[in-house]
């Protein structure tokens, strides 16, 4: 079984302050910008494919590096 974490992305933002939140967030992202719906849908695809194959028991952090910090 493979799985993959997902962090902040724009879809998932919904805030009352959401610009200033915006910021702050992103600040303490390593690749300096939040995730996209096609970030997460490449890993997906990538975990299906037969290049994936032998990719057993894995969890793919889909995070912008937010899991190094």
């Amino acid at each position: 079984e493979n799985r993959f974490e997902e962090s902040f992305n724009e879809l998932g933002l919904i805030y009352e302050n959401y610009f200033v939140k915006k910021e702050v967030i992103i600040k303490n992202i390593p690749i300096d910008r939040l995730g996209e719906p096609s970030d997460i849908s490449s890993g997906c695809l990538y975990l299906s494919s037969n290049e994936a194959s032998f990719v057993t028991g894995t969890t793919l952090h889909i995070n912008g590096g937010m899991s190094m910090i």
